[in-house]
């Protein structure tokens, strides 16, 4: 993932969805700040992060802000399993699509 977002560049790519927010669910803290800078990490990238140095400090804060969370919670994320936190609501999402098989090839679940 580049390291540099315009303020555009993150409205455009990491602004929250009303559909993400029930996503998201009742996760609170660390774990839905993780959940969800992966998910939308997952959306601009078609895989996850092999660890959380990849993920820039300007997308985590900027997700921390719509949450109301502080950025640093992140660090707090439970790193192991993302993966299989993630992978069924992308396939509630997608459902049986050929994006949703495609992905499946590509993802290795821990």
């Amino acid at each position: 993932m580049k390291r540099n977002w315009n303020e555009d560049e993150l409205l455009e790519h990491f602004t929250l969805l009303p559909i993400e927010r029930k996503l998201i669910g009742n996760k609170t803290g660390a774990s839905r700040l993780g959940f969800t800078v992966l998910l939308k990490f997952f959306q601009q990238e078609a895989r996850f992060p092999a660890k959380k140095q990849e993920i820039p400090k300007v997308v985590i804060e900027f997700i921390a802000h719509q949450l109301g969370l502080p950025p640093m919670l992140f660090e707090e994320y439970r790193w192991g399993g993302q993966r299989k936190e993630i992978l069924p609501i992308i396939e509630s999402k997608l459902g049986n699509s050929s994006i949703l098989k495609s992905l499946r090839q590509r993802i290795t679940i821990f």
